[in-house]
C-alpha cells in the first residue's frame, strides 16, 4: 500500500461513494473518481507551482475536515513528508492552513504559505485579505491537471507514517454503491451544486450534497468516524479510502442519526 495505490484504487471506484464528511456546513460526497481527481490536481500544484522537492516537510495547519484530508493524501501523492499540527525540526517547505494570518512572517523565510477556504464550497479564499506573499491555494490548485503527471514523487512521502493496513482498522458494513457497477445516470445536477475541483468538493455527477444519502444502494465495506482530530482525519483516509469508504461525522451527537442514515451497522469512535 502506497499513495499511487490509493489513488488508482478510488479512479477504480469511479462514481461510486468515496467519502462522506458531515459538518455544520452540512453533507459532502465524494466520489472515487472526483476524490481521485482532487488528489491529482493537489499533488500536481505542489510539484509544478509550489516546486516542493522530494521529501520536503509539508505542514497542515487545518481543522479536520475533507479538504484537510484530501490536501495531506495529495501532499503524500507528490512524496511530501507530511506533518500536521505542530511544525515539525528541520526545514519546513509549504504549509496548508485554513489561517493563514498564523504564517504571515514565514513567507520571508522561504516558507510557501497555501491558504484553504474551509467552507465546503469555497474555490477561493472568502476570508480577510491575505497577507503579502499568501497563495490562495484553494484557487491555484483548480488549474492543475486533471491527471496524475509524476507516478514517481510519492516514494519519496512518509506514507508509512499514515497509511496503516486497511485489514487492522474497524470496518463496518455500510450503505455504498458496488464499485463495480454504474449508477444510474442523473438528470442534471442538484439544486446548489458547484463546479468540480479541490476547492469545491462538489462534481457534475454529483458527488456532493446536502441532502440525503441515495437510495437503493447495495452492502459493502464502509467506516464511520466520529469528531476525529485533523490527526485521526488523515490516518483514516489513508488507511481506510482504497478499500473501503469513509464516513466522517464532527458532531457526536449526530452520530446515531447518521449512523441510521446511512446504514450503518455501529459507531466507531
Amino acid at each position: 500500500m502506497d499513495a499511487l495505490h490509493l489513488y488508482r484504487a478510488l479512479e477504480r471506484r469511479g462514481t461510486s461513494p468515496a467519502l462522506t464528511w458531515y459538518s455544520a456546513e452540512g453533507r459532502v460526497e465524494l466520489s472515487g473518481r472526483v476524490a481521485a481527481n482532487h488528489l491529482a490536481k493537489i499533488a500536481g500544484y505542489l510539484l509544478e507551482d509550489v516546486w516542493i522537492e522530494p521529501g520536503a516537510v509539508v505542514l497542515l495547519d487545518c481543522r479536520a475536515g475533507f479538504k484537510q484530508a484530501l490536501w495531506g493524501l495529495g501532499a503524500l501523492l507528490a512524496g511530501a513528508h507530511v506533518a500536521v499540527g505542530q511544525t515539525p525540526s528541520g526545514g519546513l517547505a509549504a504549509v496548508v492552513t485554513d489561517a493563514p494570518e498564523r504564517w504571515a512572517g514565514s513567507t520571508a523565510n522561504g516558507v510557501e504559505v497555501l491558504a484553504v477556504d474551509p467552507a465546503p464550497l469555497a474555490m477561493q479564499w472568502t476570508g480577510e485579505s491575505l497577507p503579502p506573499g499568501v497563495r490562495d491555494a484553494a484557487a491555484e490548485v483548480l488549474g492543475a491537471s486533471d491527471v496524475l503527471m509524476d507516478e514517481a514523487a510519492h516514494e519519496a512521502s512518509n506514507w508509512q507514517l499514515w497509511g496503516g493496513d486497511v485489514s487492522d482498522l474497524d470496518l463496518d458494513r455500510g450503505s455504498v454503491s458496488d464499485p463495480d457497477s454504474d449508477p444510474s445516470p442523473d438528470s442534471g445536477p442538484s439544486p446548489g451544486s458547484a463546479p468540480t475541483g479541490p476547492g469545491s468538493g462538489a462534481s457534475s455527477d454529483r458527488d456532493s450534497s446536502s441532502g440525503s444519502p441515495a437510495l437503493g444502494a447495495t452492502r459493502a465495506r464502509a467506516r464511520l468516524l466520529v469528531a476525529p482530530s485533523p490527526s485521526q482525519a488523515l490516518e483514516a483516509a489513508a488507511g481506510t479510502l482504497a478499500s473501503a469508504r469513509l464516513v466522517v461525522v464532527d458532531d457526536p451527537g449526530e452520530a446515531e442519526r447518521i449512523r441510521i442514515a446511512e446504514n450503518l451497522d455501529e459507531v466507531r469512535h
